[in-house]
């Protein structure tokens, strides 16, 4: 099993990450990527050489476990037929954050709807 280290272990490298997952360089790089992109993974350079750790900042992660928490919720209602949804438009998983962030800011012409039946 592999744990990425905290900052304040210094961070690991690449290189590392793919001998102990046995994954490839690339797949590593993508993932650190997309949790990068999260807030999740950061980075700190040494020279020529980029260490990666895992950011313990408190604020992510508690929003990471509200979302948890949502998406449960949202299943459950799913599950138990409580919720119907409505799609005019699908997105790509990857592209569902920009979506909410987009009509957050209040730039879509629509609506984004969830009913939640009371039965």
């Amino acid at each position: 099993m592999f744990e990425l280290p905290c900052k304040q272990e210094g961070g690991t490298r690449v290189g590392a990450i793919t001998e102990k997952t046995h994954l490839s360089r690339t797949a590593v790089s993508h993932h650190i990527k997309i949790l990068k992109d999260a807030g999740v993974v950061e980075m700190r350079k040494e020279g020529t050489k980029n260490y990666y750790y895992l950011e313990t900042d408190n604020r992510r992660w508690q929003e990471l476990a509200q979302l948890s928490q949502q998406l449960t919720t949202l299943f459950e209602l799913l599950v138990n037929h409580q919720l119907s949804v409505q799609i005019d438009r699908q997105y790509d998983f990857k592209d569902i954050q920009a979506a909410l962030d987009y009509v957050a800011k209040g730039h879509a012409k629509g609506k984004v709807i969830v009913k939640i039946d009371d039965e």
